[in-house]
């Protein structure tokens, strides 16, 4: 089965706005909300009469910017933004000084959701992926069971031993603690300047997906994303 979901449903009004019209026609199956942005709760009003599956988008590396957002939420939210940015390897190394602040903006995010939405989240994926990162799997936040994204699966891409052995241990993690399809993708790894190639990589795509779990990640706001799904192309094959 193939599930294309679309990223930072709420995040802006513009976001919101290409989302649902990808929704509407017929292109997008899933979305996965962020909470305290400026369109959040306007994007939660929205979503109820699309009835559509929603999971929580946990946000740790971009400003909460809606205008009521509590000041302390704010400040902790900056002491995870400036540690996860300071480098590229912040992610993969857990931090005891900062897990406090990391349970506190999870479910105050967890709890924000709820309350726009009208139930808990039963699928949870993370902003820049950082739902993985190394605070969030030791502290164990994410309810047992729950439906989690795993790390994404690369096509063509060439990545170091150690880079696949590590996705592949958090993966094998992820996989006996939560519900996760069993492959991952994005958009960007079918699409190709030459469309005869962009047909072909969507055809192998169709036929894993008749075998196999899919996600395949999409970010309608960006023009190329957009451009893309919304072409002959995409649609003929899904």
């Amino acid at each position: 089965m193939l599930i294309v979901n679309a990223d930072d449903w709420g995040a802006s009004v513009s976001a919101t706005s290409r989302i649902e019209e990808c929704i509407k026609a017929g292109v997008i199956d899933t979305v996965s909300a962020m909470v305290f942005m400026k369109d959040s709760r306007r994007a939660g009003r929205i979503i109820k009469n699309l009835k559509i599956d929603t999971a929580l988008h946990l946000n740790f590396t971009t400003p909460f910017d809606d205008s009521k957002v509590p000041e302390r939420l704010l400040e902790s939210q900056m002491k995870i933004i400036s540690y996860l940015k300071s480098n590229k390897a912040a992610q993969f190394i857990y931090n005891p000084v900062l897990q406090r602040h990391f349970d506190y903006v999870y479910k105050a995010q967890y709890d924000e959701y709820c309350g726009l939405f009208g139930n808990a989240p039963q699928r949870i994926d993370g902003h820049n992926h950082m739902h993985l990162c190394a605070n969030m799997l030791w502290g164990k936040f994410i309810p047992f069971r729950t439906r989690v994204r795993r790390n994404i699966h690369f096509v063509n891409e060439k990545k170091s031993i150690f880079n696949r052995l590590y996705r592949s241990v958090i993966d094998s993690y992820l996989t006996k603690r939560y519900y996760c399809t069993d492959y991952f993708m994005h958009i960007h790894q079918f699409m190709h300047e030459d469309k005869k190639e962009s047909i072909k990589r969507l055809k192998n795509l169709a036929e894993l997906s008749k075998k196999a779990d899919v996600e395949l990640l999409v970010h309608p706001h960006q023009k190329a994303d957009y451009e893309f799904v919304m072409g002959d192309e995409f649609k003929t094959s899904k």
